[in-house]
């Protein structure tokens, strides 16, 4: 056995590991929103330097990497699950030889499909209706693109590692850090004149560092870890594989759920109704990345607490924290994006006729995305206990519920783009209460807790969301420009913000509250004594 590795349980360590728990998410969320904002302001800086068709080259590179993306196996929920049960035991041994078993194992994947890539390149060009010159640059992005990206799938097991140590702030720091660094590097190659290469080994350099400073994170906080390829250990396969397998099939389902109101309405509709789905989806969906933060924290939580003697009550509390936790950061900016849809929607695509039944569409696909990520917890309390069947269960439920959908839709012949909306919008949500119905029955928790942690902070968000949008339409001021739409909706989301925060922490309890005005103290303590400082020099 190796020397003993702090990884103090949370029953344990209650008051340590909730602080730490609220900093981790705090940053992961801070993280997170300078990516959005920086990948926002990327395309047009980028299109500064290439033609439009060799930026449509780059983005091709990245969709075949979505598809790569399923080449995962799920080894990222088996680095995070058994590296929190392993060191559970203190025996970084075994997290060795996990390692070292998931990294061997994924790079003989990994240079499978790049071989498939490689030898299929050419029909990928002819498939995309690429030709001439670009042909040849297509060649060698999708080369180097992919190689990089299976490099990482194979040797970033280290980023999953830290967060079964619960090192979220370590690996969110480095994965940062890495975003901001392939920016500065894009600018740089760019203006060098190299242009796609320029993006390429970016790329490259992003992932160099965010690999070896993980490895490094790993290294530094566990004593005795080494990693070499003679702790590879066959006798994990089967299990690695195993549970694996059924985390990746799971995964699978959820990405063919994620695009299926897309593909009804495209069926039923033609492919300007997808147009129409797709750009409706683009601001609910993404804000959502905000919130997967906390799914991802409750998997390595459960980790760690599944493997206590009252485990049960521990998982139902996490499970409600961190449902409290997802309905904050969703509904937030799911109700602003919702009722200031039509300011929205001027604001970004302009006031044109076409674009008429986006507001519509967003309200429905808000509603339907916040009932799908409340759905996150569970699924990942169910997978630290490698208890993956359960969550077939949600698969099974959206499964009939969009095949109910389907034959309403095929029976009553629906050509309405919204009743369309509506349909894929109730069968998600049938879906999603059903399946939280199921999760309850392993974790109970009582209907007033829910009320609070779930339906009261959305609720009173939608209050104050329809006052301000009552008081901005009696006002006569509507904005016909982008220009105007703009500002006003800078303006909205500024004031809701302001509100938000306000209601948020009403709802903290009295412990949260003094933990909260306690580290505002702080920050501001520490920013008067750098002023201090900057003034005695």
């Amino acid at each position: 056995m190796s020397a003993p590795v702090s990884t103090a349980a949370p029953a344990q360590k209650e008051g340590a590991q909730l602080s730490k728990s609220q900093a981790d998410l705090l940053y992961s969320v801070f993280a997170k929103l300078t990516y959005l904002v920086t990948r926002v302001g990327m395309p047009p800086v980028i299109l500064r330097f290439l033609d439009l068709d060799v930026y449509g080259i780059w983005t091709a590179c990245f969709i075949l990497i979505g598809y790569m993306s399923f080449a995962d196996c799920g080894f990222s929920t088996v680095y995070v699950c058994k590296t929190a049960e392993y060191l559970r035991q203190n025996a970084v041994e075994k997290v060795q030889r996990l390692l070292a078993t998931g990294i061997g194992c994924m790079s003989a994947v990994a240079l499978m499909v790049w071989t498939g890539i490689w030898l299929s390149a050419p029909a990928l060009a002819d498939w995309l209706h690429i030709s001439g010159s670009h042909a040849g640059i297509f060649r060698r992005a999708v080369l180097w693109v992919s190689f990089i990206f299976l490099a990482d799938m194979s040797l970033n097991a280290f980023s999953y590692v830290l967060h079964g140590m619960q090192e979220f702030r370590s690996e969110q720091r480095t994965w940062l850090r890495a975003n901001l660094l392939e920016i500065f590097a894009v600018i740089v190659l760019l203006l060098s004149g190299l242009g796609i290469d320029a993006l390429i080994a970016a790329y490259a350099i992003r992932y160099c560092y965010s690999i070896t400073a993980n490895a490094y994170s790993v290294r530094q906080r566990l004593p005795g870890f080494s990693f070499s390829p003679r702790h590879f250990s066959p006798a994990l396969l089967p299990e690695i594989f195993q549970f694996g397998f059924k985390v990746q099939l799971s995964t699978i389902f959820s990405m063919v759920f994620h695009s299926l109101d897309r593909v009804f309405a495209g069926s039923f509709l033609g492919i300007g109704a997808v147009a129409l789905f797709d750009l409706a989806g683009k601001f609910p969906l993404s804000s959502l990345s905000l919130a997967s933060s906390v799914t991802q924290m409750t998997l390595a939580n459960a980790a760690v607490a599944s493997h206590e003697a009252d485990r049960q009550e521990l998982l139902s509390t996490l499970l409600l924290s961190s449902l409290r936790k997802i309905a904050v950061l969703a509904s937030v900016p799911l109700v602003f994006i919702s009722a200031f849809s039509p300011l929205l929607t001027t604001a970004w695509l302009g006031n044109k006729i076409i674009y008429q039944e986006i507001p519509a569409l967003i309200m429905m696909v808000s509603l339907g995305a916040y009932l799908h990520i409340l759905t996150g917890p569970g699924s990942a309390i169910f997978r630290a206990e490698a208890k993956v069947d359960r969550e077939y269960v949600y698969h099974f439920l959206r499964t009939a519920a969009y095949g109910v959908a389907a034959g309403y839709l095929t029976q009553f012949a629906v050509r309405d783009i919204l009743q369309l909306g509506a349909i894929t919008m109730m069968a998600t949500a049938c879906a999603a209460v059903a399946y939280h119905v199921y999760i309850f029955r392993h974790y109970p928790l009582s209907a007033w807790s829910l009320f609070r942690a779930v339906l009261l902070p959305p609720l009173l968000f939608a209050a104050v969301a329809l006052v301000n949008v009552f008081i901005f339409r009696q006002s006569g001021f509507v904005p016909d420009t982008r220009a105007g739409a703009v500002v006003c909706l800078l303006a909205h989301g500024l004031i809701f913000l302001l509100q938000a925060a306000w209601i948020s922490y009403c709802l903290l309890a009295s412990a949260e509250k003094a933990a909260v005005a306690s580290w505002i103290r702080s920050k501001w303590q520490r920013m008067a004594a750098r002023r201090g400082m900057s003034g005695d020099a």
